[in-house]
């Protein structure tokens, strides 16, 4: 009797909110993998950039996400007290912590470069990283809100609909990843461009 009590009323619900979850971070890791065999397909200094961004981005995500991770917690308290005001106020206060977070992160992209090679980088590499990194810098403004947004979603038990956002959004990165990496279909030329190498600044 207990088993089944704990199989319908904490099991259940709780795979039900992690499978979606789950196939979310499956398929966005999949936006790194295409990525970087494009990369692999252009020279090592490519590749050696494309993989010092993808470091340095993926560890602002961890600190994105474990910061504003905790908005998800407090929705999903209010939303079972059924306090509706109070789970506007979590949105509000976890949008401000957003905007409070963009603007070192930002910062600490657009800047990166001299921090590259102090640490001992290849100039070379380090102009092609640069390309990368500054566009990332602005992308990662929308990207605060979406992850408070995406928060908002756990907490109300919503994850069916990150997952289908994901599953849709991810083909469509990974094929204009390839237009800009390789130049298909009029898309400058990441390699051979000098405006997307940065010389141009």
């Amino acid at each position: 009797m207990l088993i089944n009590q704990f199989l319908k009323n904490d099991l259940r619900p709780l795979v039900h909110l992690a499978i979606p979850l789950a196939l979310v971070s499956m398929t966005q890791s999949l936006i790194s993998f295409f990525e970087t065999l494009f990369f692999a397909h252009l020279d090592m200094q490519v590749l050696a950039a494309g993989a010092l961004v993808g470091w340095l981005f993926a560890t602002l995500v961890v600190i994105q996400f474990g910061t504003l991770g905790a908005v998800n917690i407090l929705i999903a308290h209010k939303w079972g007290e059924k306090d509706e005001a109070g789970i506007a106020h979590v949105l509000r206060d976890g949008l401000i912590l957003a905007v409070l977070l963009m603007t070192p992160t930002f910062a600490l992209l657009w800047n990166m470069a001299p921090i590259l090679l102090l640490f001992g980088q290849s100039p070379a590499v380090v102009v092609l990283a640069k390309a990368y990194l500054h566009p990332l810098a602005w992308a990662s403004v929308p990207g605060f809100v979406m992850t408070v947004l995406m928060q908002l979603l756990i907490g109300l038990g919503r994850t069916k609909t990150i997952m289908l956002f994901t599953l849709l959004s991810v083909p469509v990165t990974i094929v204009l990843s390839y237009g800009f990496i390789f130049g298909a279909w009029g898309f400058p030329d990441i390699k051979n461009s000098r405006r997307w190498l940065g010389d141009g600044d």
